[in-house]
């Protein structure tokens, strides 16, 4: 911070300067600080994707989509080649519920970097909040094959389920084999292999965060046994203690969605 204070001090013209002073503000949480560094390069004349993009990230780290949304786009006119502002305006769009208009977006980003290390996955989540398995299965398989995470082998093996998969439970053997068994959500893969209790996977979480994400997934495994009283009410718990930019919250709220309109009387 100093040395960005220094070039600032030595030339308060020099519009990236202020630009790389926001984005240290933005680690730091301090997003008013960065807003107003990001507003005073583009004030000097510094209109770059990059700044533009910055300063999306700041609006949707405050909760406001539709700004970030405009910078987003303002960046993609600026630089239409650069993947970077095509995710994270489907991020924006996601976090607002036009799931459509998400997938859209991941899949522009794909065009433009189709080992996107998050793309995949982004797509496989909003595939599952649509209820779209068959499309998420994929994304999460083509997920697993830039970054194997613990979190991705569980969604592709619940997803394989769903789909009458005979091998998911092969699949998810195979995958977990690879996976740190000390890290968490690992409890909740062998929780799936048979290999652990109910309550040894409630048992290894260590904060309020992986508990609730913990109720999800649990309330997955009684989905997938026929069991909708227990998985509703371990999805309640989800919906209603997990942070709301969680994935595990909007899954658990769609999840108990479906459940609720397959049981309404017609």
């Amino acid at each position: 911070m100093a040395d960005y204070n220094a070039a600032i001090g030595l030339d308060p013209k020099y519009g990236p300067s202020y630009d790389a002073r926001g984005m240290v503000y933005y680690f730091r949480k301090d997003y008013d600080r960065a807003l107003t560094d990001f507003e005073e390069a583009i004030r000097l004349g510094h209109r770059s994707a990059l700044l533009f993009n910055n300063r999306g990230i700041i609006f949707a780290a405050k909760g406001e989509l539709d700004r970030a949304i405009e910078d987003y786009t303002e960046a993609i006119r600026l630089d239409p080649v650069d993947a970077i502002a095509f995710y994270n305006r489907g991020n924006a769009f996601r976090k607002k519920g036009d799931l459509e208009r998400a997938i859209v977006e991941y899949d522009e980003t794909l065009k433009r970097d189709p080992n996107h290390i998050y793309a995949h996955s982004s797509r496989g989540h909003v595939n599952f909040l649509a209820g779209k398995f068959d499309a998420a299965a994929g994304d999460y398989a083509r997920a697993l094959r830039q970054k194997l995470t613990a979190d991705l082998v569980a969604l592709r093996y619940i997803t394989s389920v769903r789909l009458g998969d005979t091998q998911a439970l092969a699949e998810l053997q195979i995958n977990s084999r690879k996976l740190a068994r000390r890290e968490w959500p690992y409890p909740i893969v062998d929780l799936y292999l048979g290999g652990s209790s109910l309550a040894d996977a409630l048992s290894a979480t260590a904060n309020a965060d992986q508990r609730c994400e913990a109720h999800f997934y649990i309330g997955e495994w009684h989905l997938l046994n026929g069991e909708r009283e227990l998985a509703l009410r371990n999805l309640q718990v989800a919906a209603d203690t997990c942070p709301k930019d969680f994935f595990e919250f909007a899954a658990a709220r769609a999840e108990l969605k479906r459940i609720a309109g397959r049981t309404a009387p017609h």
